[in-house]
């Protein structure tokens, strides 16, 4: 079982343990006169037969294992490389220090690991194949009340003082790694004594009893940051992008660069949110930007740790490679830019490949990016007539603004790495916000269009434009310089517009999601919210209905016809407004999705971390949709505090641990846990500051 010694107060199974970057130092557990003993930042813990006791003011609070063998022996794990120099008057010694420390049969079966993460002492208790867990015991010596909350968290009074132990979460591991999660919670008895219910699990296999898998921090410097996006690889560490206005962004690790070169600039981190060393956690920071305004808009990661990120630059230096399609950029405009970092390289080495790219008679973005078998794909919208073309199905802008998809090759030099480039639009304003490619190579982008003449495919979901703005998505084989298919998506009584999108590797569906201000959006039978929320506003204060989000899935093989192929379209809101700007899937088909809300009265469900909202500005929210129970709200939580949130990014893990990432202008995190960054001068807030962030937690 890992759990925390009390060393702080906690708010649930939802909320994540907190990551104080740069505050935090390893514990160290020694052996000296006084046993085996572990320090921390203002507090110590002794070890003892029975269990541990950590001293607070004038208090002693005993954690003792009720029936445990006292003596069972005490072993140092993965001894330090510097010892403990102690110094006492004249005299000196040195005690060596050990990141863990294992009790071997503190129960027939049973061993106990104390080891630190994030600062904080926590302990499992490791159940052998075919032992019996259920002699395990525990009780608070010197504590003034034991109760469980209604997330079923120890609470422990004492001095008056509520000192959390988070709920366990129990799992086996496979062979292959993966984690299966046994159902399991304490049981408090009488006298205070702490024991375990756990559900059915396979006996022959080891067991662990441990919380939910949990991660929170603040990565910000004292002036404004937002995070963008956030994914992980398969080894488990994880992924943040976004831009600051900071001059002291969090820095650890290697880096392209450690020290801002304009007024923003992008940020790129890669983090182990399970090292037990807290100057570990950061395995890569750096700066990525010229002496002008560098927006990042989107980032990818592949497995061997390489970043690759687009947005739009103003500055005339942005650090571009020897490859590059273009070291310069052709006018001074907003231009969009490629980029391939490896995060395990330091300094310019970690450069793989970088460029602009655009026209030069307007301003040219980049939106969304994906990287496929060494191509790197990236889209955009563009207001110059001389956006680059190579292959172009459509070699000439269309309109006032249209959208755009490139497809580059990063081995080659020059203009020859411009493997692909088109236009796609009408007369009127078109632009496409995300693309993602299947393993035939062809690409999918979506975004909207306000194009009436924009060209759709004769089998196609909708053909025709809905007015007011419509979501669109399309499907383009580069290798033919042609759209294989292109449909709107959108109600006649507003704009729609779609942000994010998700597809099938083998191109059988594609799921899109994004907001609307349509009453009449298409939607499902078996749509959660069949009918737009913020309708309701309408009917009960006479005010104008505002937007909403949606998710839409479609079944490419059944797109044969117009009308066919949309399987689930939902509304997502409340009274107030919601914009959806991060979509992601996991492995057993839920969707997750997060943004910001204006509503008070968003759907939550009852396991939800903040079940209502702060009031005031913006509030940060993440839900899950599970398209086998499409009527049912899975999961649905706001993301809030004071101030202004917002959610920019999820991403979910093998594990099934949720990752989100955005921007924050007050504490949404919980007594007890990683606090607003303050400034580092005065120690006060700064009024307006956006801080970027990072929150990682389990559904159960």
């Amino acid at each position: 079982m890992r759990s925390a010694l009390l060393l702080f107060l906690c708010a649930g199974v939802y909320a994540a343990t907190p990551v104080k970057l740069l505050q935090t130092a390893p514990i160290q557990f020694e052996h000296g006169d006084q046993g085996w003993t572990a320090r921390g930042l203002g507090y110590a813990f002794r070890f003892e037969n029975t269990g541990a006791a950590i001293r607070l003011g004038d208090r002693t609070l005993r954690t003792e294992f009720l029936g445990a063998n006292a003596s069972a022996p005490f072993t140092g794990i993965h001894p330090s490389a510097h010892p403990t120099n102690i110094f006492r008057g004249n005299s000196y010694s040195r005690v060596d220090n050990f990141s863990q420390l294992r009790r071997s049969g503190i129960y027939p079966g049973v061993d106990l690991v104390y080891y630190s993460r994030n600062g904080e002492l926590e302990y499992d208790f490791e159940i052998a194949p075919g032992a019996d867990p259920s002699p395990i015991a525990l009780q608070f010596q010197g504590a003034d009340a034991v109760r469980l909350n209604d997330r079923g968290e120890l609470i422990v009074t004492m001095a008056g003082q509520e000192l959390t132990q988070r709920a366990p979460e129990m799992y086996q591991r496979k062979a292959s790694g993966e984690l299966v999660a046994v159902q399991g919670s304490y049981r408090l008895g009488k006298s205070g004594i702490v024991r375990f219910n756990l559900g059915d699990y396979d006996a022959s296999q080891a067991l662990t009893i441990d919380p939910a898998i949990a991660y929170l921090a603040f990565l910000s410097g004292s002036a404004s940051d937002k995070g963008i996006s956030v994914q992980h690889d398969q080894a488990g560490y994880l992924y943040l992008a976004g831009y600051t206005y900071s001059t002291d962004f969090p820095a650890g690790g290697v880096g392209y660069a450690t020290v801002p070169h304009g007024g923003v600039d992008c940020f790129l981190m890669k983090i182990n949110p399970t090292a037990s060393d807290p100057t570990q956690v950061i395995v890569y920071s750096s700066y990525f930007g010229g002496s002008s305004d560098d927006i990042l808009t989107a980032m990818r990661v592949d497995q061997a740790g390489i970043f690759y990120f687009t947005g739009y630059t103003h500055s005339t230096d942005f650090p571009t490679s020897g490859a590059a399609y273009s070291n310069v950029p052709a006018a001074p405009y907003w231009h969009p830019f490629l980029v391939a970092l490896d995060s395990n390289q330091d300094n310019i080495y970690s450069e793989i490949y970088s460029t602009y790219f655009g026209g030069s008679t307007g301003n040219d973005y980049g939106e969304g990016i994906f990287q496929k078998n060494g191509f790197i794909y990236i889209c955009g919208y563009t207001e110059s007539t001389d956006f680059p073309t190579s292959g172009a199905f459509q070699g000439s802008i269309g309109g006032g603004q249209d959208a755009w998809i490139a497809k580059f090759d990063p081995t080659q030099q020059g203009l020859k790495g411009l493997v692909f480039s088109s236009y796609l639009g009408g007369g009127a304003q078109d632009r496409a916000l995300d693309i993602a490619v299947d393993n035939n190579g062809l690409i999918y982008t979506t975004g909207s269009t306000f194009s009436d003449d924009i060209e759709v495919t004769a089998s196609t979901a909708y053909a025709n434009y809905s007015g007011e703005g419509d979501a669109f998505f399309a499907i383009i084989d580069p290798n033919a310089a042609q759209v294989n298919y292109l449909t709107f998506f959108g109600g006649n009584s507003g704009f729609d517009e779609a942000k994010r999108i998700v597809l099938d590797p083998n191109g059988k569906w594609i799921a899109i999601a994004g907001y609307t201000m349509s009453f009449d959006l298409p939607k499902t039978q078996n749509a959660y919210q069949p009918v737009m929320p913020s309708l309701a506003n309408v009917d009960q204060f006479g005010s104008q209905a505002t937007s909403n989000g949606f998710l839409a899935y479609f079944d490419l093989t059944k797109t044969t016809a117009p009308g066919q192929g949309l399987v689930y379209a939902t509304y997502f809101g409340g009274y107030g407004g919601e914009v959806i700007y991060g979509l992601a899937r996991d492995s057993a088909g839920r969707f997750y999705i997060s943004g910001y809300t204006l509503s008070s009265n968003l759907p939550v469900t009852n396991n939800a971390f903040n079940t209502t909202s702060s009031g005031g500005g913006l509030n940060g929210f993440v839900a899950v949709i599970d398209l086998t129970k499409p009527s049912q709200l899975t999961y649905s939580s706001y993301v809030t505090g004071p101030g202004n949130q917002t959610a920019y990014s999820v991403d979910v893990d093998k594990n099934g641990a949720v990752w989100i990432t955005g921007a924050a202008t007050g504490n949404i995190f919980p007594n007890g846990y990683e606090t607003f960054p303050t400034n580092p001068q005065t120690g006060a807030t700064q009024p307006g500051k956006e801080a970027s962030y990072i929150w990682g937690f389990t559904i159960q």
